[in-house]
């Protein structure tokens, strides 16, 4: 009977039965695994090409497709579609569209930008994969310039320090060591928004790393739900009550100056301040070396990071929003770690982003 059965089954499989050899045997199927950056990709995830200059292409991401399966693995269509293909170049002149078991291939991803801040597009990949749907994952890619077209940061040498020689101090920088070009690439305006994360029981440490401005500015935090839209003038706003001081300076009697390699840590839960929702942060400068105290409130410049009102003049030129005064860049080697560097001037000038420096360990993402 056995026999019987063995022969049988022989015979549905040279009829090509797969099905019925998935349920009887367990045959085994093909499986891709798809790679980039050493990162694993998963069905529905979302992959950050980095920041790359305007009008130049960025550098090239490898992605690879790997057979882990016990069966053939057919590569029938790899494919970019909606949100701004156009500016992604794909590259599958090396494809090998049969894998065996164990096998691996790849093509090549490039970032275009043509515009200002984030890009999309949809990456999609068909194989012969029985009843599994098209392989689909999300791609990012981010330009940074200002209004006048200077790509930022620029690699002015400051005294002492730069955007990319701060990441690269490996005190309390981040100890991938990776080259400027790379530095580059990883900077970004996102995320604008935080929430402390639960990791450190709401606990976050900021470390002043830097300061390479004249001015004497203040750092600080505020709940994000506290900005307002001024009806009489059409912009956001964050009123003076609700921003909450973390590093002071000189131009403000009310707080401490603060210098670098001091470190203030913040417990969020007993923060009575804080709405439990999510946070963001601002840089406050009076744009003058040596401020009137009395005359503080008028003068103070702010500069959120959220982009949506980038800066703020409590007595002067207001901005819509287009000049970019704050960027970020999330650690590669430390958890729930973001560096923020802000650019001092009004508008901008050297576009160093060293003004004030600042580590924050203990944040998270927040998605609004």
């Amino acid at each position: 009977m056995k026999k019987c059965i063995f022969l049988l089954l022989s015979i549905i499989l040279l009829s090509s039965c797969s099905d019925m050899l998935d349920q009887y045997l367990g045959a085994a199927k093909p499986v891709m695994l798809l790679k980039a950056a050493d990162t694993a990709l998963k069905q529905h995830d979302s992959f950050d090409l980095g920041n790359f200059l305007l009008d130049q292409t960025g550098l090239t991401t490898e992605f690879i497709i790997q057979n882990t399966g016990g069966s053939d693995l057919q590569i029938n269509e790899i494919s970019l579609a909606n949100g701004d293909p156009d500016e992604f170049i794909l590259d599958c002149g090396a494809v090998q569209t049969m894998l065996g078991p164990g096998e691996s291939t790849s093509f090549f991803i490039s970032f275009h930008a043509q515009e200002t801040l984030i890009r999309n597009a949809e990456l999609s990949i068909k194989t012969n994969i029985s009843g599994s749907p098209d392989f689909r994952i999300t791609l990012y890619g981010e330009c940074l310039r200002q209004p006048n077209d200077f790509v930022i940061p620029a690699a002015i040498q400051t005294p002492g320090a730069t955007v990319f020689s701060l990441i690269n101090t490996q005190e309390y920088g981040d100890p991938a060591v990776l080259l400027n070009e790379e530095i580059s690439k990883r900077l970004s305006l996102f995320p604008q928004a935080f929430l402390p994360s639960a990791q450190t029981n709401r606990r976050v440490e900021f470390r002043l790393l830097w300061e390479g401005g004249a001015y004497e500015s203040i750092f600080g935090w505020y709940n994000i739900s506290d900005v307002r839209l001024d009806q009489a003038t059409g912009f956001y706003v964050l009123d003076p009550e609700n921003r909450h001081v973390i590093f002071g300076s000189g131009s403000d009697p009310a707080f401490p100056n603060a210098e670098p390699g001091e470190v203030v840590e913040i417990d969020f839960n007993a923060e009575t301040d804080w709405d439990k929702g999510a946070i963001g942060f601002f840089l406050i400068t009076p744009q003058s070396i040596h401020p009137d105290p009395a005359s503080i409130n008028e003068s103070m410049y702010i500069y959120p990071l959220e982009h949506k009102f980038m800066y703020q003049g409590i007595n002067g030129l207001p901005d819509t929003g287009t000049w970019i005064h704050g960027i970020m860049y999330r650690s590669l080697t430390h958890v729930n770690t973001y560096y923020f560097g802000f650019e001092d001037l009004y508008n901008p000038s050297d576009n160093d982003f060293e003004d004030t420096f600042v580590r924050a360990d203990g944040l998270l993402p927040y998605d609004y």
